[in-house]
């Protein structure tokens, strides 16, 4: 939308009725509706507000046309002829739809990034006759968006991105869940070499008791009773683990001693004839 300010006594346009610069062009788009909104205006003495707005003549209208420079002969590129008068007074305001979507400005534009031409600004009299007619530069740029554009089709990432990161995902817990594994096997297996060791360690001592002792029999009772410690201690380490073996020692160490005070008694009656 424009909003022109149109001193038509002074034949120039101006920024607003609070100021006295002047306009001299305007930039527009093609294929654009350019809506118009003319403000006529007229000086007064006031320096805070120094024109004032107001109406034509009813016998008037407006009419607005553009040409390239040179080619004034020709028909315009672009028209403004019907304005439709809103408001009274300082209220006063004139429409007008100007279309730059018409052949002859398309066709004029062509491949340029812009196209400069020649706007001017009259009002008619009923006998057709022009007042006040005042020019500025109307500057036509290309327009970006056509009807016909084709809007580019976003990426569709594939679903190879997630297929990757549950493998990862995967694969981090496979290696989470086999430490952990490694890890409850490797304690296990320290378990159950410290019971071993133990039991060991229990079965030479009760040998070495058994060779000190002079008896095969009570020897072999030893030996036997040891064996079976030992088995005993080796299935109730795999489920109780370190207790059990200290069980099992205890249990050869009292077999042990049971055996030496039979091999004593023996002595002592092969002593008493």
């Amino acid at each position: 939308m424009a909003n022109i300010y149109w001193s038509y006594t002074e034949q120039k346009l101006v920024e607003s009725i609070y100021t006295t610069n002047a306009v001299t062009d305007f930039t527009w788009v093609l294929r654009d509706v350019a809506k118009i909104n003319l403000y006529v205006v007229t000086p007064q003495d006031d320096d805070v507000q120094p024109y004032i707005i107001g109406e034509l003549p009813a016998t008037f209208t407006l009419k607005l046309e553009a040409k390239e420079e040179g080619e004034f002969k020709n028909n315009p590129l672009l028209c403004g002829c019907t304005w439709a008068l809103s408001g009274t007074g300082e209220d006063a305001v004139y429409t007008s739809d100007i279309r730059l979507d018409n052949e002859s400005l398309v066709d004029a534009i062509g491949v340029l990034t812009e196209l400069e031409l020649v706007g001017e600004i009259t009002r008619v009299s009923s006998e057709l006759e022009h007042y006040n007619s005042t020019q500025f530069t109307i500057t036509i740029i290309p327009d970006v968006i056509r009807l016909d554009d084709v809007c580019p089709t976003p990426i569709e990432y594939s679903s190879s991105s997630s297929v990757s990161s549950s493998s990862v995902s995967s694969v981090s817990s496979s290696s989470v869940s086999s430490s952990s594994v490694s890890s409850s096997s490797m304690s296990s297996s320290s378990v159950s070499s410290a019971s071993s060791s133990s039991v060991s360690s229990s079965s030479m001592s009760s040998s070495s008791v058994s060779s000190a002792s002079s008896s095969s029999m009570s020897s072999s009772s030893v030996s036997s009773a040891s064996s079976s410690s030992v088995s005993s201690s080796s299935v109730s380490s795999l489920s109780s683990e370190s207790s059990s073996s200290v069980s099992s020692v205890s249990s050869v160490s009292s077999s042990s001693e049971s055996s030496l005070s039979s091999l004593s008694s023996v002595s002592s009656l092969s002593s008493n004839p």
